[in-house]
């Protein structure tokens, strides 16, 4: 009766340690995909870094500036209803 009781005290421990492998193998997976995914997003932020991108300053630095027509009336940002003449 011992025996029967310690071999199923043995066996419930095997399947606990089982159970826990299999997690702990899940937890190894999520891991490893989540080093690889940054990995990846390391290397375009690496690409990306080295391409010369147009910033928005040269984007307003080469287009033409708009001329305004004089007398035009413009409004405060601040004041709306003060209207300001240029």
């Amino acid at each position: 009766m011992k025996l029967q009781a310690e071999f199923e005290s043995l066996v419930n421990q095997m399947h606990l340690k089982e159970k826990e492998t299999a997690l702990l193998r899940k937890q190894i997976a999520g891991l490893q995909e989540d080093n690889e995914r940054i990995g990846r997003m390391y290397k375009v932020i690496e690409r990306d870094a080295f391409q010369e991108r147009p910033t928005q300053a040269r984007i307003m630095a080469s287009e033409p500036k708009k001329e305004e027509p004089k007398g035009v009336w413009k409004m405060a940002d601040d004041d709306y209803k003060t209207p300001l003449f240029r």
